[in-house]
């Protein structure tokens, strides 16, 4: 992100991810609440086969550059990892906090590596760095895309595009369902005379 973009994405996170505001970040665990359904995902390993890679491609639609978005996603599976137990929505949880981290958390801060904190027997589900690189790369037309809307807006796409409700938007984002549907068909809008303008041969710009 340039520094424009990270002084407003920060200004957004407050709203966002911010723990006084009812959201997580990166340490929050999400307690199972008296009508919690079942878990997504039978243990870390079988979330970390299906959504590792979606998850880098996210951080993308946020914003995140190629190199960044690998390092910040296994940052807080590090932290999804140790707190497994007592996540009960791993998808969500996951997409929370690599947003926080993504406003809040310098990348310099990002040193563990999940091989260092998995047991050796889970140890071969792991994806190597050049499988993170390559959905970073494929998620860069989209970043390309995305990046210029305002920070709600791309906040709002990215979670649509990775199959959340409006209502689960709402609560990650501490909004109200209203604002996320405003909010999406501000974007789409957006989206759309961009790709048409694009469309454009030169002499008819």
């Amino acid at each position: 992100m340039t520094g424009d973009d990270t002084a407003s994405a920060a200004a957004l996170a407050p709203a966002a991810t911010n723990p006084a505001a009812g959201a997580q970040e990166v340490h929050a665990v999400e307690v199972a609440g008296e009508h919690a359904e079942p878990p997504e995902f039978a243990n870390f390993e079988e979330y970390y086969r299906a959504d590792a890679m979606p998850l880098v491609g996210f951080l993308m639609k946020l914003g995140a550059g190629v190199h960044d978005a690998p390092d910040i996603a296994q940052a807080v599976l590090v932290e999804m990892f140790r707190t497994w137990e007592r996540i009960r929505s791993p998808r969500r949880w996951a997409r929370d906090n690599v947003t926080w981290a993504l406003y809040k958390m310098p990348v310099s801060a990002v040193h563990e590596n999940l091989a260092d904190v998995l047991p050796d027997s889970a140890c071969s589900v792991l994806l190597s760095p050049e499988h993170y690189a390559e959905v970073a790369q494929a998620a860069e037309a989209v970043r390309a895309l995305l990046v210029p809307l305002p920070e709600q807006q791309r906040l709002v796409m990215a979670y649509l595009m990775d199959g959340f409700t409006h209502r689960e938007i709402a609560q990650a984002i501490c909004t109200t369902p209203a604002a996320v549907a405003k909010a999406a068909a501000r974007a789409r809008m957006a989206l759309k005379d961009r790709i048409y303008a694009d469309q454009q041969p030169q002499e008819d710009r």
